[in-house]
């Protein structure tokens, strides 16, 4: 390990770096050992989906996968140095990224301008190889079919909606994608009173079924209760709403064609069970945030 690592960041007033999750799921502090990749992490991105980062022959390769998405580098960013004392690369890292599960101290703060220039600068001076859409190496498909079982993978090893977020912005991966994924022989629906017909929208998992019902599961008259889902339990931003109206979660069968990762437009309806849900199951009272009202 080298002396000294670095890490991006848009922000230019950090003191210290704290582990948090991120792409293994563990608390980390992520940095790298080459300053142009700390550079090219200093911005908001869709990373994978944005841009490929390869090292190829001891060769830092940076990508544009989408026309115009280096543009939003061209904004002042800021690179950090720290002691790499307490820095390892594991087997599981990308080869350009070494962790430490401790806090970390900021050795040093340089503010760069213009980041893409300063990627520019490297790149002029042979420390990384810049390709820009719709160039590319020849190891990147140009149909960016390498993106499949990259997302695949994200999704099996916890991160939710990796899939659907790539096909949002490469629909044109979509049968790709969904030929791989396997088909549910049960699906999951729930609502108020009477049964599912025919022509819905299910889910895969109880989780998502929950999260995307009828919204009007959620309203109430002052508002809507905004929502999300961590940890396989709902945070609610506003609390206090009584949740012992009766709801049904139905599981059913059918000719099914799917629409999403984990969505699917089921039709010849055939019910399995249905049961009463207990919204407590999902959202222990100490989960909930009292926050106020929101806004219709």
């Amino acid at each position: 390990m080298k002396k000294y690592v670095y890490h991006g960041s848009p922000k230019g007033d950090i003191k210290q770096l704290q582990p948090k999750k991120s792409t293994h799921l563990k608390d980390y502090v992520y940095a790298t050992e080459e300053p142009v990749i700390a550079l090219i992490f200093a911005v908001d991105n869709h990373g994978d989906l944005d841009f490929d980062l390869s090292i190829v022959d001891n060769k830092v390769i940076f990508t544009e996968r989408r026309e115009g998405a280096f543009d939003k580098y061209n904004q002042p960013g800021y690179l950090y140095k720290l002691d790499g004392t307490n820095f390892k690369h594991l087997d599981s890292l990308w080869e350009g990224e070494v962790i430490s599960d401790k806090e970390e101290d900021i050795l040093s703060c340089e503010h760069i301008e213009n980041l893409y220039k300063k990627i520019e600068e490297y790149g002029e001076k042979g420390k990384i190889i810049i390709y820009r859409y719709p160039d590319r190496p020849k190891f990147i498909p140009k149909d960016d079919s390498d993106l499949v079982d990259k997302y695949i993978n994200y999704e099996k090893v916890g991160h939710k909606g990796a899939i659907d977020n790539m096909l949002a912005l490469f629909p044109s991966l979509k049968e790709q994608v969904f030929a791989k994924l396997e088909t549910p022989n049960e699906f999951f629906y729930i609502g108020k009173e009477g049964s599912p017909t025919k022509d819905i929208i299910v889910y895969d998992n109880i989780m998502d079924a929950i999260e995307n019902a009828d919204k009007s599961i959620f309203i109430r008259e002052d508002g809507w209760i905004k929502y999300n889902v961590i940890d396989s339990k709902f945070n609610f931003e506003k609390g206090g709403f009584n949740f012992d109206e009766v709801f049904n979660i139905y599981k059913l069968t059918g000719n099914s064609t799917r629409l999403t990762a984990h969505c699917f437009r089921l039709n010849d309806v055939q019910i399995k069970s249905c049961e009463n849900i207990d919204f407590n199951q999902y959202l222990p009272n100490s989960s909930i945030k009292k926050t106020g009202a929101l806004k219709k």
